[in-house]
């Protein structure tokens, strides 16, 4: 999901860079002209001085580059989904001892969201909502500690390679800005050293193919996504 929205980051600054040559196209291949749009806002003699060819033109194009710039500064301003998973010490790298050296290791996972708008939050929802999926090494047993903070119907243990936690359940209904926090504790059951990576994303929570595709279009236009990998090793040292 990440390379989406460097894509996105990438057009618009082609669109930003390419805004008057977009401009000259509309213009002057497909007749768009938007000053005709203020015709009664002038009186007759000086909207025919400005409306001359050459003059006109350079209207136009300056009318459309501002529209675009205008509308991109506007779309600047997206929602936000931050995540960020850290040890005891703040650490994205945590390290879990074998045999008889085993101890279970405390990991922090926050949760910042920002909606920006209640509308798009109940649009969120009726798509069947937001999940965070953390996604577990299979050598490595993990659990939440403060599940007794959440409805019961928050947390999704069923699958054995990843915990799914419903976003909507986890906060409040009518906040379009939340922190959810989850403190887990895990441990490993390696037999020798070994790596991996505790990845948490966001993605749409429902099974329907259509909602699931609506909410990644909502997200790729409206929304910036921080998603966490936090290292693992499991080592005897």
């Amino acid at each position: 999901m990440i390379s989406i929205f460097k894509l996105r980051k990438r057009l618009i600054k082609s669109l930003t860079i390419g805004s008057p040559i977009i401009a000259i196209g509309l213009v002057y291949f497909f007749g768009f002209e938007p000053l005709n749009l203020f015709k009664d806002l002038f009186n007759e003699k000086f909207f025919n001085s400005i409306s001359k060819d050459a003059t006109a033109f350079i209207i136009n194009q300056a009318i459309i580059i501002f529209i675009i710039n205008l509308a991109i500064e506007l779309y600047r301003h997206f929602g936000n989904f931050a995540i960020s998973v850290k040890n005891k010490d703040r650490k994205d790298t945590t390290y879990l001892a074998l045999g008889q050296l085993q101890q279970r290791k405390k990991v922090d996972i926050d949760v910042k969201m920002d909606y920006r708008n209640l509308l798009i939050k109940r649009i969120f929802n009726s798509l069947g909502g937001l999940n965070l999926y953390i996604h577990i090494p299979h050598w490595v047993t993990f659990e939440i500690r403060n599940k007794s903070n959440f409805h019961e119907d928050t947390f999704d243990l069923t699958n054995i390679d990843f915990i799914s936690i419903s976003l909507d359940k986890g906060t409040q209904a009518r906040s379009t800005s939340s922190c959810l926090y989850i403190s887990a504790e895990m441990w490993s059951n390696a037999t020798s050293f070994v790596e991996g990576d505790l990845i948490s994303e966001i993605k749409p929570a429902s099974t329907r193919w259509y909602c699931r595709l609506a909410a990644y279009i909502l997200i790729f236009l409206l929304f910036e996504i921080e998603e966490s990998h936090h290292n693992i090793i499991s080592t005897r040292s």
